[in-house]
């Protein structure tokens, strides 16, 4: 008999554990289950990708109380008698006069409140640690489980608490179960270390689509959201040293910004920083894309700056690729990448130190000569398949 299984996202686009949710979706059995993903913010331009016999849910746009009129919203609040929703969807209707931050995220965050989930699932399943209260609080299953996806949280007593609420939780690596359960008091027996899914072959196939030719003679790639966390500035410094040094080299930046208006108005930063110190030619805005594979397997180094990783999947990726990387030394960082062998760490923060390590690595480049680092999904899915 067919489980029923919910699975919850913030979004659908182009991140890392967006992109993890797709290659799951794409080895589950789905003659096993009957799946729901339900997206709690947008946007999703990632869902053509998703099997057709996958249903997709939106809290943001699917349910009629939250999109309508204000006098509309009113008439079809009252008429269909919401009982504890009815204060929240009041002020929603409410709040969608105004087009500020603020409401936007007031409106957000009592959708969560007035969202009602008639159906019972066997099994819910966030898929990001920042869905996890949401299919606490709202959800109706036999099993939730939650994948931790961030390394090196802060403790705070409520995230203890919630920890404690679900059945099962699934970490990326050795090293993020036992922060996590250290530091957030979670039985050893109730963790599972699952990997991500990464096609392999896929990846390996669509390196090899073209893109303009490079033109430096060392070349650097990294992809990932333009976030303030991806530390894209402290690159874009490490490109100016080298160039100062008198390196022909270019970095590839791969990403957007996912239309979020802090990583727009950072990206604007970034710009102007390369424009007013004349870096146009070492450091490449290649924007966002579907396809990154050719970038880094085209590059010398995969570069990874960020100042919190769990489990890089855009360092795996490049590992697939036979690529190495030089990455900051975070909880994802120590556990992707072995030193003088995959590629190098180097402090968290610290342009120094990872201007010398790439410099390093750029002169000793014959050393870091490995096979790509595969992926076994058929044993992924076996421990998924343990606690599903």
């Amino acid at each position: 008999m067919k489980k029923k299984l919910l699975l919850l996202t913030n979004r659908l686009s182009n991140s890392g554990s967006e992109q993890s949710l797709i290659s799951f979706l794409n080895y589950l059995d789905l003659d096993r289950f009957f799946v729901t993903v339900l997206v709690l913010k947008g946007p999703d331009n990632l869902v053509g990708l998703i099997d057709s016999r996958v249903q997709i849910s939106y809290l943001y746009k699917d349910n009629p109380y939250f999109d309508c009129g204000f006098f509309k919203g009113l008439q079809t609040i009252f008429k269909n008698k919401r009982g504890k929703a009815l204060l929240p969807l009041i002020l929603i209707s409410f709040l969608r006069l105004f087009k500020t931050k603020f409401c936007e995220h007031t409106i957000t965050s009592l959708r969560k409140i007035a969202y009602d989930c008639e159906e019972t699932f066997d099994i819910a399943l966030a898929y990001e640690y920042v869905t996890m209260k949401f299919m606490l609080n709202r959800i109706k299953a036999k099993k939730k489980i939650v994948r931790h996806n961030y390394g090196e949280l802060v403790v705070r007593q409520k995230d203890i608490d919630m920890f404690a609420r679900c059945d099962h939780v699934i970490a990326l690596t050795p090293l993020l179960k036992e922060e996590l359960s250290e530091k957030f008091q979670i039985p050893p027996e109730k963790i599972s270390v699952i990997h991500s899914n990464f096609d392999n072959e896929a990846i390996t196939l669509k390196s090899k689509e073209e893109i303009p030719p490079f033109k430096a003679k060392y070349n650097f790639a990294t992809v990932g959201r333009v976030t303030e966390l991806k530390r894209f500035d402290l690159l874009i410094d490490v490109m100016k040293g080298l160039k100062e040094k008198g390196f022909d080299i270019c970095c590839h930046i791969i990403g957007g910004t996912a239309g979020i208006k802090d990583n727009e108005n950072y990206k604007e930063k970034l710009y102007k920083y390369v424009e007013e110190n004349s870096l146009g030619d070492v450091v490449d805005f290649a924007g966002e894309t579907l396809n990154p594979f050719p970038y880094v397997a085209n590059s010398d180094i995969y570069l990874q700056a960020s100042d919190f990783e769990a489990a890089s999947r855009s360092v795996i990726e490049a590992l697939v690729l036979g690529k190495p990387c030089l990455s900051t030394d975070t909880l994802g960082g120590r556990a992707l990448i072995r030193p003088g062998v995959t590629g190098e760490l180097c402090p968290v923060g610290d342009r120094e130190e990872f201007e010398k390590k790439l410099i390093f690595m750029i002169e000793n480049l014959e050393k870091y000569n490995f096979p790509p680092q595969l992926v076994d999904n058929n044993a992924i899915m076996k421990e998924y398949y343990k606690i599903l």
